[in-house]
């Protein structure tokens, strides 16, 4: 919100997408503002996406009520009418896609904006779509200080970033370095804008002092010190004054030399500080167990040498000791104690010793941690192989040190080694295959297993049967998928698909026969096996039943009992029946012919009467008849 009136440019701005929600529809619909920055006396568009299906009206509101005061505009679909609102200010524009444009934008329209949704079935609305929010540009800040030539480590200096500036945020820049002697800058920051000041430098008086003695040959004392400006520097010796310089030189050392040597440091007639000390020695890593066990040992980190006035300092991995229930520092940090240890706690570890003039580090140390191993895994791309083929098996495990690798096949020793490959595998090779680990070091042994299966190639398949001219209806036929072969499955499949259950139908108890029961045509065939093992499968030829059937009742072609003298009749008998039946006719008692058609090249009279086709199978024995009757107009039915 703009709360404070400030000279400069006024921008307006707004989230770059909101989001609509309607239960009805199953894509957002979504607002953008264009542009997303808009300076006051601008346009900005509220774009409606992602619009629900037969939409009959948009109604936009200013605010989330959605009431008669806050009414904007609204645009009707069909029929097609614009209506005007009472918060209407003559800027607004609504399209007919939903989208409002709101002309020379102001400060005050910020706020929420509301649009409601209408369609025939439904009305949904979506509030605080639309959240504009004007502010100015901030200006550009300067730093104050209370003090600009401070003295290290006694004085307090307050920097201030100006101008006091409403609904901002500030940062602060120190160029990046721990000491604070480097250029300062500050920021302002609001949503739209931000402004960095120019650097300020801070004239630090400093005060560390560094006295550094360099043993062997002639002793050279250096007395260094960072001071702004420049320090009067003096030594004494076990209290007594030796001479006013930075170095100071002992011929030849003697036991006499032994004592405290003390560089005194002035500025301007004031003494600032004193220090006497020795170099500082290069710490060690001590430990109760170089070699621990995963999860079972405590480890414990000596510091050494002891030495009083020295803080001590442990880090891992290059970095300072993570919080941990497990790591206690008793003794000042000088032990570091890791209970339970575990592989991630190999380090390295160093331990760092400071005082008052400086600090130095130990060489690292690493944890040789010895665990697993857990339950191995064994890898192989198949579970089964075909006979002839090589078999390569892997087993893994993570264990330090490395485990040790053997093989059982059925609880029987193959091999030692991470890797087991046999080549021209049969199936004897078949079984339940160990992979079995072990850690010298830890004692722990773990084993896992995988169950391989040789297979032969199937052969392929042929079907014999025990009839295969069966009579329908009256005899079985027994179907076998052969030859008999170890190790298989069967599958049968009848006109190309499987089998359909039915009681005629029955398969043995290893599915390698069927058998068929009262055979009809319909059960014919084709039929077709397959032998299938884990690695292959073949299918067999198909067979086909010659089912031998009929005869049912035959039929006349011709059903018009009427012909007029002069007309050829032709008069087909009909029946199904495998093989083909045998036919002959029979008029006035009287075998005519034997042929499946007869034909009357011109009827008279005399060849009025009964009309009987005699039907033959002479493979099945059976026999059928049908009578027809044919009447010549103009005669009296003949009943001979």
């Amino acid at each position: 919100q703009l709360n404070r009136h400030l000279p400069g440019q006024r921008w307006c701005t707004g989230p770059s997408f909101l989001i609509f929600w309607n239960p009805s529809t199953t894509a957002q619909v979504m607002i953008e503002a264009q542009p997303t920055k808009v300076s006051e006396g601008k346009d900005v568009l509220l774009l409606v996406r992602n619009l629900p299906q037969k939409v009959a009206a948009y109604v936009w509101y200013k605010g989330q009520i959605m009431d008669f005061h806050q009414f904007i505009t609204s645009h009707t679909i069909d029929p097609e009418r614009i209506i005007f609102g009472y918060a209407y200010s003559g800027r607004e524009t609504l399209y007919s896609n939903g989208s409002l444009l709101i002309r020379n934008v102001t400060k005050q329209d910020t706020g929420s904006y509301t649009v409601k949704i209408m369609n025939r079935m439904e009305e949904t609305k979506g509030d605080n779509l639309l959240s504009v929010i004007c502010t100015v540009e901030t200006p550009k800040p300067y730093i104050s200080s209370s003090k600009l030539n401070p003295r290290e480590g006694t004085e307090t200096v307050i920097l201030s970033c100006d101008p006091d500036t409403q609904d901002v945020s500030y940062l602060w820049w120190i160029n990046g370095q721990s000491l604070p002697i480097r250029p300062y800058e500050c920021e302002m920051k609001n949503p739209v804008s931000s402004s960095r000041s120019d650097p300020v430098t801070l004239n630090l008086i400093c005060e560390y002092l560094l006295f550094l003695c360099e043993p062997g040959g002639v002793p050279k004392l250096s007395c260094l010190t960072d001071s702004h400006p420049l320090a009067e520097l003096s030594c004494l010796i076990d209290g007594k004054f030796q001479q006013s310089a930075q170095v100071f030189f002992i011929p030849q050392i003697t036991k006499t030399y032994t004592g405290v040597y003390v560089c005194f440091t002035h500025y301007s007639d004031k003494l600032l500080s004193v220090i006497h000390t020795a170099e500082v020695p290069k710490p060690y890593i001590t430990s109760n167990n170089f070699n621990p066990m995963e999860n079972k040992n405590v480890v414990a980190f000596t510091c050494e040498l002891k030495t009083q006035g020295y803080t001590y300092l442990w880090r891992v991995n290059g970095q300072s000791l993570p919080v941990s229930p497990r790591l206690k520092q008793p003794g000042k940090n000088r032990i570091l104690i890791l209970a339970n240890v575990t592989r991630n706690d190999k380090g390295p570890y160093k331990c760092e010793i400071w005082d008052r003039v400086g600090s130095i580090c130990s060489d690292p140390v690493t944890l040789d941690v010895l665990y697993g191993p857990q339950v191995p895994r064994i890898f192989s791309p198949f579970n089964f192989y075909h006979s002839g083929n090589t078999l390569e098996l892997s087993c893994f495990v993570d264990s330090n040190p490395p485990a040790e690798y053997s093989w059982t096949i059925n609880g029987k020793f193959l091999q030692s080694g991470q890797k087991l490959s046999i080549p021209q595998i049969t199936t004897e090779h078949s079984g339940l295959y160990g992979c079995s680990v072990r850690n010298s070091a830890t004692g722990r042994e773990r084993s896992t297993f995988r169950r391989i299966t040789v297979v032969v190639e199937t052969p392929k398949p042929y079907i014999s049967s025990s009839n295969l001219n069966p009579r329908e209806c009256t005899e079985t036929v027994i179907l076998s998928c052969d030859p008999d072969t170890q190790d298989v499955s069967y599958l049968w499949w009848i006109n190309g698909q499987n089998l359909p259950i039915s009681h005629k139908l029955q398969l043995s108890e290893n599915n390698r026969t069927l058998s068929l029961f009262g055979v009809t045509k319909d059960t014919a065939g084709p039929y077709e096996c397959e032998m299938k093992n884990p690695g292959s499968s073949s299918h067999s030829d198909p067979v086909t039943l010659n089912v031998l059937y009929g005869l049912d009742a035959p039929t006349i072609s011709s059903s018009y009992p009427y012909y007029h003298p002069g007309e050829v009749p032709k008069l087909s008998c009909l029946t199904d029946s495998h093989p083909l039946a045998e036919h002959s006719w029979l008029i006035h008692r009287k075998v005519q012919q034997s042929a499946q058609v007869f034909f009357i090249l011109q009827i008279t009279k005399t060849y009025r009467g009964v009309y009987v086709c005699f039907i033959h199978n002479s493979v099945t024995g059976g026999t059928n008849l049908i009578i027809k009757r044919i009447i010549v107009p103009g005669t009296s039915p003949s009943f001979r």
